[in-house]
């Protein structure tokens, strides 16, 4: 897969995570009780830990390399962030998982639950399809 269209994808997932919104293919949000606690988080933050792309985020948050998430746990105590697993693709299929993690000064990271979708080629574009769901730890 282009690095330009798994960097779409992976915006596409970010924007469902913190929007709320649903992914191109599926009629209902992924969600679950601690992603509707890190919309209200006025900063949002994704790590750049299996990010492709990292610009094309653009304004959805902001990317912290993984080396300064406990930085940033030093300066405003622990904080909600996104960060992706690396992604599995089989044929026309590409899955994702982007997990909602708590990043503390001094102990590592802790998951709190994870988006997992399935895209699938479909003509020019792609589109979730199932198996897509939430998990929470």
């Amino acid at each position: 897969m282009p690095n330009a269209e798994l960097a779409r994808l992976q915006a596409l997932m970010v924007k469902a995570a913190i929007t709320g919104s649903a992914l191109p293919g599926i009629d209902r949000n992924l969600d679950f009780p601690d992603l509707a606690a890190h919309r209200q988080s006025a900063e949002k933050y994704v790590s750049s830990e299996n990010l492709e792309i990292p610009h094309e985020l653009g304004v959805l948050a902001d990317v912290l390399p993984q080396d300064g998430i406990a930085q940033k746990a030093v300066e405003l105590g622990p904080f909600p962030f996104l960060r992706f697993q690396p992604p599995s693709q089989s044929g026309d299929r590409i899955g994702l998982s982007l997990q909602l993690m708590t990043g503390f000064d001094d102990v590592e990271p802790l998951a709190l639950g994870a988006m997992v979708a399935t895209f699938e080629k479909r003509g020019d574009g792609w589109i979730a399809v199932e198996p897509t769901h939430v998990l929470a730890y």
